[in-house]
Order: structure tokens, then sequence, then C-alpha cells
């Protein structure tokens, strides 16, 4: 359950399942206010009692996920972004895999690599229960982060940042105070346009305004991603 925390100095915290996902200090602008509302999933609030102790916000870290560059896999090197970036997430959370190449094999048994479903039905085989969903916002993957999951999401990984295109699904690994992401992202570094070798997508870093463009192009809670 995630909920907000109204301070009287205007600093509201956003809470989940007791940890302070993040700090906002309005200064008891309404402007602020409205922000924030327009990014969180927080469905309740809560005004703190006078005296009470503002908690500390949880701090960004990098979870130490396996990184499996899709451009060396055995059938379809080109298309098997999900795949790749679904094996990293379940390796760390405790799939008995040997990489990326037996996940994708498994995957191939419901469907397509690119079937978010068939990808749902690999990951359930193996012990973990996710879902895809296409309206999740910072918060979101902040949460998942403080609670030690990686987050696979789609972006538009073509195009400018002012006109972005495409499809590409990536692994969020961490979160640097500034806000920008920690990435493994399987093909390669999108900052160079996928140009160079294609190591340089482990632990890449994303900033927030690339996120804004490319994974939130429809708004806050237009994020296209998967929750363990």
């Amino acid at each position: 359950m995630t909920w907000l925390d109204f301070f009287g100095d205007g600093t509201i915290y956003e809470m989940d399942g007791g940890i302070a996902i993040r700090s906002v200090p309005t200064n008891c602008e309404v402007k602020k206010l409205a922000d924030l509302l327009n990014s969180t999933h927080a469905g309740t609030f809560k005004l703190a009692p006078q005296g009470k102790r503002q908690p500390v916000v949880y701090s960004p870290q990098v979870l130490g996920v396996p990184f499996y560059p899709q451009t060396d896999n055995y059938t379809m090197p080109d298309r098997t972004c999900n795949s790749s970036s679904c094996a990293m997430a379940a390796k760390f959370l405790g799939a008995n895999i040997s990489g990326d190449d037996e996940y994708l094999a498994k995957v191939l048994e419901y469907g397509d690599t690119v079937s978010h479903e068939a990808q749902t039905l690999a990951l359930k085989f193996y012990g973990l229960e996710s879902i895809w969903r296409t309206d999740l916002g910072f918060t979101d993957i902040d949460t998942q982060l403080a609670h030690g999951k990686p987050v696979p999401i789609a972006i538009l990984h073509r195009g400018t940042e002012e006109a972005p295109t495409g499809g590409h699904v990536i692994c969020v690994i961490g979160r640097h105070e500034d806000g920008a992401y920690v990435c493994h992202d399987p093909y390669g570094d999108l900052k160079d346009g996928y140009l160079s070798a294609v190591e340089n997508g482990r632990s890449v870093v994303y900033s927030r305004k690339i996120f804004k463009s490319r994974w939130l192009p429809e708004g806050f809670r237009s994020g296209w991603g998967r929750i363990f």
C-alpha cells in the first residue's frame, strides 16, 4: 500500500510498506503539491501528528543484477531484448537458469519473444509471479528498487527525444540521487545510437529527461514495464 505523509513544514513523504520512497519539499506551494499528486500512485494520505519524526528516505542503490546482451542469443539476436531483460531480472530474483539462452528457449515454448504473456508464463515456470503493466510511473520503479527488485521496462529507443520511435526492453537495476536510472540495456548504449560495443549497455545511466521522453511519452503514468 502506498500513501502520502504530510508534515507541518510542507514536506510530503511518499511511503510504501513503511519505506519512504521520496520526499518532496513543497514549501506549502499549491503547484508543487499538484505536481506531486500528478506523479504518484498513492491511494491515501495522512497528516503527520505534531512531533512525529520525519522518516529517512530510501537511499538509492544499484542491484547486483547479471548483464545478458541480446546480441549473442542463439536465435533472433536483433529482437530478443524482452527475453534478455527478463532473464536478467529472473536470474537475480532466484530463477535456476544458466543464462538468457536457456530462458529464451523456455519463452519460445509459450509464444513469441515479443509476447508479454509468454514472458509472464516463462517467469511463472521459474517460480516468479509478475505482471506486465502500461500505467507505470517513476514511483513504481523506485518502489520496486526499494524492495530489491529490478524492473524490465519498454522504451522508445529510436528517433530523437522530441519525437521518439521504436520499441525496446531494458532492465532498470538502480537509481542515482539525481533521479537518473542505472540500467542494463541488452543492445548497448542508447545515448550513442547503439553504435558502440554492446558491453556499454552494462550499468548504463539514463537520465530522468531520457526516461520522460522515451518511457513516459504520454504522461506521468504511461510507462510500460513488468512488476514482480
